[in-house]
């Protein structure tokens, strides 16, 4: 029996070592590690954070393993990836962090439930030479995993995904459910309370009587236009004590979209759309319009102009918060850029106004906030208002509009304006006749009840629907007109940025600045005596090729 012989030795060859052996060694020990639970309430008072804690910190004892820092111990979704701020930041360290070389979850579903994260763990894994811990399902997967740890890994997330997929089904049914019943799908803001009539009803919304007076008052006093909202809220602090609220009062910025919520007259706001409710209204929708007046009448935006300061609440804060020996740390401030006024005295004895910016945080340690630190990079913790329009300057310095790029906008904004014109009347003639029908409506059927021809019951009942519907388009016609003012105000500064971009700018009024900016950018970030943005579609793609091309096809 004759006997083969190998004629290559393939015994440490790279064929064998690729495609047969299935051992693999961490360059390091060192790791990082995240525990998560998905709402704030679960963290605060649930037991499952601290049993993830508790069991990876065994885990790394167990094998040999070194913490990096501290684990991320969090409270977000792992369903929507993009949301995933904590568990972005983690694989961000890992990437800048090279002689990290191990990732630990407590089991998979605390990692991801969504596709996205699962791939961004996947690719650290294959071309980074990092190795998955999920300990309590036992799983570790590196690039050389065998096949089956990558099925269960596989499976692990589809099964997760769809888990998320069929809950989210299940709430969105229920939210549905209550949108259709005209019951708003969340708690009963102020001057409300949620009641079940029985334990088989839905929850539906009552007037709470200790609370409503103050919601009244409030937008009686705020619709006369004489007050800011902090004006208000002192003026209410002389009418209701904090007993009235159990305690706490409202902050300004739950007063502001209090003043907002169309609740109050009988609708409710959901996903981008107002839907007509069945709780009882505590204020008219006349007043209610009022309110909204006195917001466009003092705006945000125009009371800042007033008082100088333009840009309050255009950009955040890009420094980093300091731990306590004042290093910084990983977590970005992000609180909003405010600006301050001080008056300097002149040589002649008249006093000028200047206006200083700086980051608004109060309550952390923020690089920007603290003169040590920016000194050592040779910065200071305010900019001078003129050094923030420099650096808005930027943003228009790079928009550059042939003449045939501004005829071909115009020509398109125009073209687009006649279609949205003809949209605008159509509709509006519609609601008019509408109205117009309803109004016969009411008047026929309060002759017919008058006269005896029609039930008291059913006159009610059709009463109170023809009312309410005539109301809802009413409230449709003031919101197409304000919709339609807009964007034609819009339009017209688009062309006039188009034909002198830059220069236009420098020549505009602080209000229009801010308008100019809020249209052309976004996501301001200011970082070390510098400004971040991105710019807003289309002019995003216009900066990036230069011509109107792929701006019309996009």
């Amino acid at each position: 029996m004759s006997t083969l012989k190998k004629v290559n030795d393939l015994t440490n060859s790279p064929l064998r070592k690729k495609f047969l052996e299935t051992a693999f060694k961490p360059e390091t020990n060192m790791a990082v590690a995240m525990c998560r639970v998905s709402t704030k309430g679960q963290k605060d008072t649930g037991h499952s954070d601290d049993a993830q804690r508790e069991r990876i910190e065994e885990y790394i004892t167990e094998e040999g393993l070194a913490l990096a820092r501290e684990p991320w111990d969090v409270a977000e979704t792992a369903f929507k990836h993009d949301k995933r701020k904590n568990f972005l930041e983690m694989l961000n360290y890992v990437r800048s962090n090279p002689a990290v070389k191990h990732i630990i979850f407590s089991h998979q579903s605390r990692s991801n439930r969504n596709r996205e994260s699962a791939k961004e763990i996947e690719s650290l894994v294959k071309h980074q030479g990092v190795v998955l811990h999920c300990v309590r399902d036992n799983l570790k997967l590196h690039s050389q995993s065998p096949l089956e740890d990558w099925l269960r890994w596989d499976i692990f997330n589809a099964l997760n995904e769809k888990s998320s997929a069929d809950h989210k089904k299940n709430v969105m049914d229920g939210t549905i459910k209550r949108i259709e019943l005209g019951l708003f799908p969340g708690k009963a803001p102020i001057g409300y309370k949620n009641i079940r009539p029985n334990e088989n009803a839905e929850s539906v919304f009552v007037i709470d009587e200790t609370t409503a007076p103050f919601v009244k008052r409030a937008f009686e006093l705020f619709a006369t236009g004489r007050y800011s909202v902090a004006r208000l809220i002192q003026e209410l602090g002389k009418e209701f004590t904090s007993e009235t609220f159990k305690g706490k009062k409202p902050e300004r910025k739950y007063i502001e979209k209090m003043l907002k919520k169309p609740f109050y007259y009988g609708d409710f706001d959901y996903a981008g759309a107002r839907y007509r409710g069945t709780q009882p209204p505590l204020i008219s929708f006349e007043l209610w319009t009022k309110a909204q007046a006195a917001f466009k009448q003092r705006g945000w935006k125009n009371k800042y102009t007033r008082n100088g300061f333009a840009y309050t609440g255009l950009t955040k804060c890009g420094g980093k918060i300091l731990d306590k020996q004042g290093n910084e740390t990983d977590q970005v401030c992000g609180c909003a850029v405010t600006g301050e006024m001080h008056h300097k005295k002149q040589k002649d004895g008249t006093y000028k106004a200047h206006i200083y910016w700086h980051c608004s945080n109060t309550t952390t340690p923020c690089s920007q906030r603290d003169r040590a630190h920016m000194e050592k990079k040779g910065l200071r913790t305010f900019y001078r208002q003129s050094s923030l329009e420099t650096m808005f300057e930027e943003i228009f310095s790079r928009l550059h509009f042939t003449a045939e790029d501004c005829k071909w906008m115009q020509d398109v904004l125009l073209k687009h304006h006649a279609e949205e014109s003809g949209k605008y009347n159509q509709k509006l003639s519609a609601l008019h006749s509408r109205l117009k029908m309803l109004s016969r409506y009411l008047d026929e059927a309060f002759t017919e009840k008058v006269e005896g021809r029609l039930p008291e019951e059913l006159w009610k009942k059709k009463n109170e629907q023809w009312r309410l519907e005539r109301d809802q388009i009413k409230r449709e016609i003031a919101a197409m007109d304000d919709k339609k003012d807009e964007y034609i105000e819009k339009g017209v500064l688009l062309i006039e940025l188009a034909h002198h971009t830059v220069t236009y700018y420098k020549n505009a009024g602080p209000e229009k600045r801010r308008k100019l900016i809020d249209i052309v950018s976004s996501n301001l970030i200011l970082k070390d005596g510098t400004l971040e943005y991105r710019y807003r579609k289309p002019f995003d793609i216009l900066v990036d090729s230069g011509g109107k091309g792929k701006w019309w096809r996009r």
